[in-house]
């Protein structure tokens, strides 16, 4: 007979739910390391043509100025 809220030779339920949470985790975790690889390679000016740093310096400058916009709204009536 299975003990209450466990399987039968296996882990208890509660056992269950902590490692179902500790895989949940590690693949948030694993989710934030690539978005921050990708925003590091963005930080970082290409080694090829002209053209492609042009581009870079747009690209990069687009995002800062949409950050900039979201911040200003986010804090909007705290300026003083």
């Amino acid at each position: 007979m299975a003990k209450r809220g466990g399987f039968p030779g296996g882990m208890p339920g509660n056992m269950n739910n902590l490692m179902k949470q500790a895989q949940k985790m590690q693949r948030q975790m694993e989710e934030n390391q690539k978005a921050l690889e990708e925003k590091r390679q963005m930080e970082q000016m290409p080694q090829g043509s002209i053209h492609e740093r042009l581009a870079w310096g747009a690209r990069k400058s687009e995002m800062e100025n949409q950050q900039r916009k979201k911040n200003k709204t986010k804090y909007k009536g705290l300026e003083i």
